[in-house]
């Protein structure tokens, strides 16, 4: 009897700061719990009005994003995007959605890109797809299904977002201060 007091109390505490931490409540069965590091900042930034842009078919015209800002991309079919490196998902079925954007990444470090939509994500620098250093996604939570960092050089980057199934997709870019192994 004691034990579920226990459970129950520390169930609680646990909630209060929850809502403290992030200036809410927490919204009852969202699916958003699923994550394996802190995605509080993610979640509020995307619960924020996004921009709406189209994102570029190719290099030269994807458009210029910013941190730390979500965005509403209007994606093109994916036989139509001429992407800047080959993607890491590519499927050749039809129905599948793609597009590029750019951003300036003023110093170096660990930034997150982060998906509403189950598509694929890469950031290209000077033409080569940089390898991703961390995942975290649930399937469950429609605001935001997955988060990906990457570790990027300062200067510019394309984001490129490939394989999806929709044709737009809420896009994020943060910097990051999840720190693995420690």
């Amino acid at each position: 009897m004691e034990t579920r007091r226990y459970r129950r109390l520390a169930s609680i505490i646990a909630m209060l700061f929850a809502c403290l931490a992030t200036g809410r409540a927490p919204a009852a069965g969202d699916g958003c719990t699923g994550f394996t590091w802190d995605v509080q900042a993610e979640l509020a930034a995307l619960a924020r009005p996004a921009v709406r842009i189209r994102a570029g078919r190719d290099s030269a015209a994807a458009p210029l994003i910013g941190k730390a800002r979500a965005y509403r991309v209007a994606l093109a079919p994916q036989s139509a995007v001429h992407f800047a490196a080959g993607p890491g998902k590519f499927s050749e079925a039809g129905g599948r959605f793609a597009g590029l954007a750019r951003v300036k990444i003023p110093r170096p470090g660990r930034y997150r890109v982060s998906l509403d939509a189950g598509a694929w994500v890469d950031v290209v620098v000077a033409g080569n797809v940089v390898q991703a250093s961390a995942y975290t996604g649930s399937h469950e939570c429609a605001r935001l299904r997955k988060v990906v960092e990457f570790q990027l050089p300062s200067g510019s980057a394309i984001i490129q977002v490939s394989d999806s199934p929709a044709d737009h997709v809420r896009l994020l870019v943060t910097a990051s201060t999840y720190r693995p192994d420690t």
